[in-house]
């Protein structure tokens, strides 16, 4: 959001709290394979909400998106290609990306911030 609004033009002070993210490793912040783990690091603070539920908050930059956010990037199949060669099975891959995509994707709710985000991520 800080982005989109600083490349309209206004004047954004961003706050955040935590160490950099870049002092850790990407297993302790946005690494979706070590999940649950990274709640046992420093990178998320512990937090019991009002109702009694138990969960935890990001304590990095980046907030909650450094911890558990996540973003699917469709990658070029030059790309794909060029990183695991010229036997990499593009056809499985993009069937397989699409499942997951339909299967376990939420988009964004129709908002200006939607399509502001969306817009910045082609930029």
């Amino acid at each position: 959001a800080a982005a989109a609004l600083a490349d309209a033009g206004a004047e954004v002070v961003v706050l955040e709290r935590g160490q950099n993210d870049r002092d850790r490793s990407q297993k302790d912040t946005q690494q979706a394979s070590t999940w649950p783990a990274v709640v046992n690091t420093d990178a998320a603070q512990k937090i019991q909400w009002q109702d009694g539920v138990w969960g935890a908050v990001a304590n990095v930059l980046g907030g909650g998106t450094s911890v558990n956010g996540g973003l699917y990037i469709e990658e070029e199949p030059e790309f794909l290609q060029q990183t695991f060669g010229e036997t990499f099975d593009l056809d499985a891959f993009y069937a397989s990306s699409a499942y997951i995509a339909k299967n376990l994707t939420e988009p964004l709710a129709p908002s200006q911030f939607g399509h502001d985000f969306a817009r910045a991520l082609a930029d």
